[in-house]
């Protein structure tokens, strides 16, 4: 006499991104899952499955998922309007086209590593050239090159020759009032995507030289917000240990000297508020 088979319920699968990073894949046979939705990650059943091994920190794994899928739309040649979830941006958030011209992103960098490198050596000269020509495919990277442009420009004092500027009408701009432009359109076009839950290397520089273009501008309390999301930022990324990033040759120095820049400046901040607050009270 036969038995009945056992009546069991199919074993859900994780999604890739959700092995990787631990988590109860909640997926009610949609795609993509509502964590990858959150997280702003592609949703995919392409891992082999392993067996399980320590956890780690999610924040990390989040922000490698996010490196790997950046440099596989990079690669597959996704266009810059679509976000790291495949979904297209809003046109609020679209890039000014014609606004940076290549003759102008040689000469910030060229002008950031004889002027600026020096004292501040936190980006390594092929990680400038490898996003200078990634950005017109890569949001991230035409955010930090139009940040660091203007960051020269404002806090650095380059003066545009009148070659490179974009438009005609700039040439009656003063040297700042072309930084802000350049340091508006990269707040706007940054602010379509979420960088705040994955950030990356980029995303520090970036914000570290949003901080430096509004202290430039004399607008602290912009400045001082900044200079905090880089600080969370690189604490997010493990910056202050350096066994996350031993392995790179590349960018170890300068990951290293751009978390003790952020350190030391954010501490030298909050003394100066608090100096300035008790002088209010004297």
């Amino acid at each position: 006499m036969s038995s009945n088979p056992t009546n069991t319920a199919p074993v859900k699968r994780a999604c890739d991104s959700c092995h990787r990073r631990k988590v109860k894949c909640i997926n009610e046979g949609t795609s993509p899952c509502k964590n990858c939705v959150s997280a702003g990650l592609a949703c995919t059943y392409n891992a082999i499955p392993q067996k399980k091994g320590p956890k780690g920190s999610r924040a990390k794994v989040i922000s490698e998922l996010r490196e790997n899928q950046r440099i596989a739309q990079l690669t597959t040649g996704l266009p810059p309007e679509l976000g790291f979830d495949g979904r297209t941006q809003s046109s609020k958030f679209t890039r000014t086209q014609g606004l940076l011209p290549a003759g102008l992103v040689e000469g910030c960098i060229e002008y950031f590593f004889a002027n600026v490198y020096p004292s501040e050596p936190v980006l390594h000269r092929q990680r400038a050239q490898e996003a200078a020509v990634n950005m017109e495919r890569s949001t991230e990277a035409y955010c930090m090159i139009v940040a660091l442009c203007a960051y020269v420009i404002i806090q650095a004092n380059m003066t545009v020759p009148p070659g490179l500027l974009p438009r005609p009408e700039m040439a009656q701009m003063s040297n700042v009032g072309i930084g802000h432009v350049l340091l508006e359109e990269s707040v706007r076009v940054r602010n379509g995507y979420d960088y705040h839950e994955n950030p990356t290397h980029l995303t520090v520089l970036t914000s570290w030289f949003y901080s430096g273009s509004y202290f430039g501008l004399a607008r602290e309390n912009t400045a001082w917000a900044y200079l905090r999301e880089a600080t969370a930022q690189a604490q997010l990324l493990g910056m202050h240990d350096e066994e996350t990033y031993k392995h790179d040759p590349l960018d170890i120095s300068r990951k290293r000297v751009l978390y003790w820049l952020l350190f030391i400046a954010e501490r030298y901040g909050l003394q100066a508020l608090f100096l300035q607050f008790a002088a209010q009270w004297l």
